[in-house]
């Protein structure tokens, strides 16, 4: 099928990493993968058919900034506002 649609280097197994990795993307949880995967153990999935996207990275450390940094990240014009003369 790949050499067909002329996609050199992508295997059956490179389309379960793949199917792996958007699942968890899209929020399905590990057993649901590892179900469609058919994996008997939930570590296969894990560690080896799921990978990290580098957006979701930045949305989790983008996620977090906001809380631990809520008050640092007001505009110039909100702290402005706040200032006591």
């Amino acid at each position: 099928m790949c050499d067909a649609l002329k996609l050199p280097g992508n295997t059956r197994h490179s389309f379960r990493h793949t199917h792996a990795t958007i699942l968890r993307e899209v929020g399905e949880s590990l057993r649901t993968a590892q179900a469609l995967l058919g994996h008997s153990d939930l570590e296969t999935t894990l560690r080896v058919h799921t990978h990290v996207i580098p957006e979701s990275q930045r949305r989790a450390v983008d996620k977090v900034a906001e809380i631990l940094f809520a008050d640092v990240r007001k505009t110039p014009a909100t702290l402005e506002s706040q200032t006591v003369n």
